[in-house]
């Protein structure tokens, strides 16, 4: 297993598909606005539509702010509320959004990925000193697997291997390994970002 670790100030920014905001781009497929899965951190700093992405899934949790209430004008799901830094909400990309802010800017984790390609699957971890089995999927699935430092620091041991992830870094794990790798937090308290992406048979 190869493990790279990205840090915050690395991430470029892009604008958004529908230009109305910008995202910290963490990691992508390539292919750019069609990347077949990307990963990154949103800023929305007013109430407005989200880009639509026909033929994605796509998983949010705020980040930052108070978080907002996502409404979908043609009738396609209840509105959502996403509020709670420990949920992530998912939703189908095709559907036309509405983003109400509740309470000024957010910025929130955002991950996508064209369902004839890919499929994801996330995890929120909250941490302490003691160790845990990080929840990626299986390596015999061929995922590709994302931790990002949400809150706080974060060790990480496979192996003979440990890194630290400073807050808002995020770990990149590919490849095979025999053991799931072990998380914990630098200090009392962490919460991790898991996020595994598995190319569709």
């Amino acid at each position: 297993m190869t493990a790279t670790i990205i840090q915050y100030d690395a991430y470029p920014t892009r604008p958004w598909r529908n230009g109305l905001g910008l995202s910290m781009e963490i990691a992508s497929a390539p292919g750019g606005d069609h990347a077949p899965w990307r990963f990154g951190i949103a800023s929305i700093d007013r109430s407005c539509p989200f880009s639509i992405y026909q033929g994605y899934d796509r998983t949010i949790l705020p980040f930052a702010g108070e978080g907002f209430v996502l409404t979908f004008p043609g009738g396609e799901s209840e509105p959502l509320r996403v509020v709670d830094p420990l949920l992530p909400v998912p939703f189908d990309g095709a559907w036309p959004s509405e983003c109400a802010l509740l309470n000024g800017p957010v910025r929130d984790v955002n991950v996508m990925t064209e369902r004839s390609a890919f499929s994801h699957r996330v995890s929120i971890l909250s941490l302490t000193e003691t160790p845990v089995d990080c929840p990626m999927a299986s390596p015999v699935e061929g995922a590709l697997c994302l931790i990002l430092a949400l809150r706080g620091s974060l060790t990480v041991t496979g192996g003979e291997q440990a890194m630290t992830i400073p807050e808002h870094a995020t770990l990149r794990l590919e490849g095979a390994s025999p053991t799931p790798p072990r998380l914990a937090s630098v200090g009392p308290a962490a919460v991790a970002y898991v996020v595994s992406i598995l190319a569709v048979a």
